[in-house]
């Protein structure tokens, strides 16, 4: 008798900690956005440089793996479209990049559509951390560009961030007025 109780004991034990379920996975979900769309602004290698930013603020830790933004592009030549995720500084990049990926595909079918821009290299974020989104359109020279939407109006959709440029020097600058954002959405698991 004492050998049946030790064996359903132990089938107990080992067996329901065989049998239990497995954790939840994390959930892929959109973590931060500003969906306000007016105007375009230009992203393109050259002949002139123009990169632009959006500083965000995470809502969540853990890894940020997918941007979406409205991104439209010139017909003919099409450049690729480089998001490099950074750290920040007195409210400008560092140089510590921390995640990033391109995309070459066909852009967004308008300027209210939304494209998913997976990233080759996931950043882990922290919750409460600023970040800043890089759009960039590396060379070589195409001569194609691409065009990132966000409010360029009197009404601030994004306010735990804020939208940056630079064209062809290294000091990038905020918007007139200062709380102008980018369309965009941060996917973090």
């Amino acid at each position: 008798m004492k050998r049946y109780a030790v064996s359903l004991v132990l089938f107990g034990v080992l067996g329901a900690s065989a049998w239990a379920p497995a954790p939840p996975s994390p959930v892929h979900a959109v973590d931060q956005q500003s969906t306000g769309i007016t105007t375009p602004d230009f992203v393109e290698g050259c002949p002139v440089g123009a990169e632009r930013a959006q500083v965000f603020t995470a809502g969540r830790t853990g890894v940020l793996d997918q941007v979406s933004l409205v991104a439209t592009r010139d017909p003919g030549n099409r450049p690729t479209l480089q998001v490099n995720i950074y750290t920040v500084a007195d409210n400008r990049p560092t140089a510590n990049l921390i995640g990033g990926g391109s995309y070459n595909g066909p852009g967004s079918a308008d300027n209210q559509t939304f494209t998913d821009i997976p990233l080759s290299a996931p950043a882990s974020v922290t919750q409460g951390q600023q970040y800043v989104l890089v759009f960039t359109a590396p060379s070589p020279c195409t001569g194609g560009r691409w065009e990132i939407w966000g409010n360029f109006a009197s009404v601030d959709t994004y306010d735990r961030g804020f939208a940056l440029y630079h064209y062809w020097n290294p000091y990038w600058e905020t918007y007139d007025p200062f709380f102008m954002d980018f369309a965009f959405k941060t996917w973090v698991i």
